[in-house]
């Protein structure tokens, strides 16, 4: 139950629970942010991988995960944001935060640290899919609200 006492009805995107959207004006992605990665979710959309239970738009880091299929669809395009960009995220109640990028790096699939790293109280998100060059190279983008 929420305030007021009504509970947000679920809402699903070919067969997955949807819990918001992205909009990455710079690369005109648009799409749904699923409850959580599986093999057939990241087929279909963009999913949250951490941390389990968490809604978007809260304090702390908010993990999204898209494949790289080269072809312009999901995180294709990530490797054409900079410093300063701004990535929409709006939660499943509507409420919409813009997120300016102010970190982007490449790393191997093996490091993890981006996941559980500490915001000291901010709203952030880190989007990590895979390099054009690797599947097992990560690139890696955080975004604080802006």
């Amino acid at each position: 139950m929420s305030e007021g006492g009504t509970t947000q009805e679920k809402i699903y995107y070919q067969g997955y629970e949807m819990i918001g959207t992205i909009r990455i004006p710079k690369t005109n992605l648009e799409c749904p942010i699923l409850e959580e990665v599986t093999k057939g979710s990241i087929e279909v959309a963009v999913a949250k991988l951490y941390p389990p239970g968490v809604q978007l738009n809260q304090v702390g880091n908010i993990v999204i995960s898209g494949h790289n299929y080269r072809n312009g669809t999901f995180f294709s395009n990530n490797k054409q944001l900079e410093i300063g960009d701004v990535i929409y995220i709006t939660d499943i109640t509507g409420t919409q935060v813009a997120y300016t990028i102010y970190n982007i790096y490449e790393t191997n699939s093996e490091d993890t640290e981006y996941i559980t790293r500490d915001t000291n109280g901010a709203r952030e998100i880190s989007l990590t899919t895979c390099t054009d060059e690797s599947d097992n190279q990560r690139l890696i983008i955080w975004a604080r609200e802006s």
